[in-house]
């Protein structure tokens, strides 16, 4: 197989590590570009702990701490054949806090980095959008097709960010993978998802908040949403394609709350709330194409992925 070097921005973040890992295994070089941003919302010392583990399990070749809007020295050294694009704020919530910092870097950074690929003759960029492009599910599975009308800024910024990575395939002929993934949870993330959230919860309090006793969420494991970056990036049949990046399971994150009672050993209490506004209306995505194009195997349910996430939560989280 061909050996290629990647570059991963936001390539120490809860994505980008596991991606950098499954590229070394493979023999790939790669460099990580991160600049270590907390967004104001991280407990400083979870984060320094988790940031260690997160270089340790890359095993990135080169390292540039350093902001992507300054970054074109890094081309010129590293010379990537692909570039992965990660770097952006976490999710919809946290963008709320950020959202100067977050206009630069999700509008102008990614002005950035295409105008660098192009400048440099990148093969691809592989960029991480979201499901929340869609907005509000209208059908039972949407595939790719599905209308897109965000709710949120954070999915208006991804979708923008979409539609420039397209203008510059149009005009400059760059190859691009787009994958929209869907409520990833796992092993080194810091304590800003659902299942994350759920677990310190019922070891603080001894009990776990639901919001909304009916919503899904196609929970996806880390290591196959890895695993479907490097094959967006490597493989042939994801050439200037969109995909969905999901488990293609729904699961009520009622379900997940009572599978991370049981595996945290506790009696904890569920509080049932109402669904959080900011959010909109999921469940399943179709995640077919991603697997007839890639030949994309994603296995893991809640319930082995949450029994995996836990027993790590359980090692690593300090009070």
């Amino acid at each position: 197989m061909e050996k290629y070097k990647v570059l991963i921005t936001g390539g120490h973040g809860f994505i980008g590590c596991h991606i950098a890992n499954n590229l070394n295994a493979k023999g790939h070089t790669v460099g990580v570009i991160d600049n270590y941003t907390d967004y104001k919302c991280y407990d400083k010392k979870e984060y320094k702990r988790v940031i260690k583990q997160r270089k340790k399990y890359a095993k990135a070749d080169n390292i540039y701490s350093i902001d992507i809007l300054k970054c074109e020295t890094v081309f010129e050294s590293f010379k990537p054949d692909i570039v992965i694009h990660l770097a952006s704020c976490p999710n919809a919530s946290m963008l709320l806090g950020n959202t100067e910092h977050e206009t630069t870097t999700a509008i102008t950074g990614t002005l950035k980095i295409l105008q660098l690929c192009v400048k440099h003759k990148v093969k691809r960029i592989v960029y991480a959008s979201s499901s929340m492009v869609y907005g509000d599910f209208l059908t039972e599975a949407p595939d790719e097709f599905h209308p897109t009308d965000p709710k949120t800024l954070y999915g208006s910024y991804k979708l923008a960010g979409e539609q420039m990575i397209k203008t510059f395939n149009k005009d400059y002929g760059l190859e691009y993978c787009i994958l929209r993934p869907s409520a990833i949870y796992g092993t080194r993330d810091m304590i800003i998802r659902v299942i994350s959230k759920m677990a310190k919860s019922a070891m603080e309090k001894n009990e776990i908040t639901v919001n909304g006793v009916h919503s899904k969420l196609d929970f996806t494991y880390i290591t196959e949403v890895a695993e479907a970056f490097v094959l967006g990036a490597l493989s042939k049949g994801a050439t200037d394609m969109v995909f969905n990046c999901s488990r293609g399971r729904g699961r009520t994150i009622v379900e997940a709350a009572e599978l991370v009672k049981n595996y945290m050993g506790n009696t904890c209490k569920l509080n049932i709330k109402e669904s959080n506004s900011i959010y909109p209306s999921r469940d399943t995505l179709d995640n077919n194409k991603l697997q007839a194009l890639t030949g994309w195997e994603p296995k893991i349910d809640i319930e082995e992925g949450i029994k995996k996430y836990i027993e790590w939560f359980k090692e690593n989280y300090i009070l």
